[in-house]
């Protein structure tokens, strides 16, 4: 077998492996996408509420469940209260969840800025976040409140990307030399004139650094998605680990969508490679074959 045989089967062997992974991947998440799509949206009133009302027929039901106590993933929203938040770093706000970072400015940043998508902060790494590990999720009237145990104690850290904001930011820029300034030129006309086609990626030069930091504010909207159990003696609602911090339900079904749907877009292009691949590979063996079959008559 020669060498570019050998090639075509490597290449199609990883592209076909790599096709059935997004299609795992795609079923994964349109499993999970149907089943937040049909889960519910409570307030803590609400939920508590709802739960009373059939309470009799609960307690008998799940009498041997634990001690005394109800469970069931929902969406609850409401607005986070806690005596101990997080103090942000630039502008002393109250937060339920900050992270702060520094990034530097590059001359062509602005241009950018509008070709970007505001949704996602890219954020380093390194930036290690501040976070409350237990607060109250309340009604808007205070009534009635949830509470949220965010431990972390088991399994995976909460998903808190849908519903970070930017919380305040500052820029220290410095002084450029003429040369400097005749460069940020440069890179900014040729930037301006590839984003008509869209934009070249270059950010030119070096003119500062940010300091910035996201979050997620006390007092503001938040969805927290994961599983509620009901204490029927303390008539109390409670999530430990949460597995979602969302503005809104909508936005964790939007990002779901977008996954999926860059999901399939590498199906496609991994398994077009692959089996034109393949292909190759069994037209130049029946070429061979056809050639041996003709050299032995």
């Amino acid at each position: 077998m020669d060498g570019f045989n050998i090639f075509l089967g490597i290449v199609s062997f990883g592209t076909l492996s790599y096709t059935a992974k997004q299609q795992y991947n795609i079923n994964s998440a349109d499993k999970k996408l149907k089943q937040f799509i049909k889960t519910k949206i409570f307030s803590p009133k609400d939920l508590f509420f709802g739960i009373k009302e059939k309470e009799a027929y609960l307690v008998n039901l799940f009498k041997d469940y634990g001690k005394n106590e109800i469970s069931g993933k929902v969406f609850v929203e409401g607005v986070p209260h806690t005596d101990l938040p997080v103090i942000g770093k630039i502008n002393k706000q109250k937060l339920l969840h900050g992270i702060y970072f520094k990034e530097d400015i590059f001359s062509n940043d602005g241009i950018r800025a509008s070709n970007m998508d505001g949704k996602k902060f890219k954020i380093p790494s390194e930036a290690k976040p501040e976070t409350v590990h237990t607060f109250q999720l309340k009604d808007y009237d205070g009534s009635r409140h949830c509470l949220v145990k965010n431990n972390n104690d088991t399994g995976e850290p909460p998903n808190y990307e849908d519903a970070l904001e930017l919380i305040a930011s500052k820029d220290e820029i410095r002084d450029l030399n003429f040369i400097e300034k005749f460069l940020a030129f440069v890179c900014m006309l040729w930037d301006y004139m590839s984003f008509l086609q869209g934009g070249s990626g270059l950010r030119g030069i070096r003119i500062g650094v940010r300091e910035k930091e996201v979050g997620i504010k006390i007092e503001s909207f938040l969805t927290v998605y994961g599983e509620v159990i009901y204490n029927f003696d303390k008539q109390q609602l409670r999530i430990e680990n949460p597995e979602y911090f969302l503005k809104n339900k909508t936005s964790l079904l939007d990002t779901l969508k977008e996954y999926i749907s860059s999901c399939k877009t590498a199906r496609f292009i991994s398994g077009f490679i692959g089996f034109l691949c393949l292909g190759i590979l069994g037209y130049r063996f029946y070429q061979k074959r056809r050639r041996d079959a003709i050299q032995q008559h």
